[in-house]
């Protein structure tokens, strides 16, 4: 029996390159007010091994592993679950900014981020790791106390 259906084609598996995503990201927290930088950590410096490894592997055996499932750069982690990612961002902000304030605003920013890259938000974690800003003068010290 013919129907007069069209045929809906077998939907293919979009690859996002998650490279691309977080240089993205990078870019834009490293714009936001309050962010002085993404702050590089022991643990983001072994998950970006973790990831070169795993991308070789998979190289080198022809696994057909098509793209890195988990990106490391300072202060950025980005792990994807089929189209789901999920972020961890560490900082180190301005004293002049809430931490609040600029955790939520990054939040939000790689959130525009993923959503634009055809991804769903997962988590999206913010560590402040530092909050830094010009020591007070010693006049105003004096006067302070």
């Amino acid at each position: 029996m013919i129907s007069d259906q069209p045929q809906e084609s077998p939907v293919e598996p979009r690859l996002v390159d998650l490279e691309a995503v977080a240089d993205n990201l990078s870019a834009a927290l490293a714009q936001l007010p309050g962010i002085l930088r993404l702050e590089p950590t022991v643990k983001s410096m072994m998950n970006r091994l973790r990831a070169l490894s795993l991308n070789s592997l998979h190289r080198t055996t022809g696994s057909g592993w098509q793209e890195p499932r988990v990106v490391a750069r300072d202060g950025l982690l980005l792990s994807a679950a089929g189209e789901i990612l999920n972020v961890q961002i560490d900082v180190a902000t301005d004293v002049a900014h809430p931490a609040v304030e600029v955790a939520e605003t990054a939040q939000k920013r790689a959130a525009e981020i993923i959503r634009k890259a055809g991804l769903q938000v997962g988590s999206i974690n913010v560590t402040i790791l530092a909050i830094e800003g010009s020591p007070t003068p010693a006049h105003l010290r004096s006067t302070l106390t």
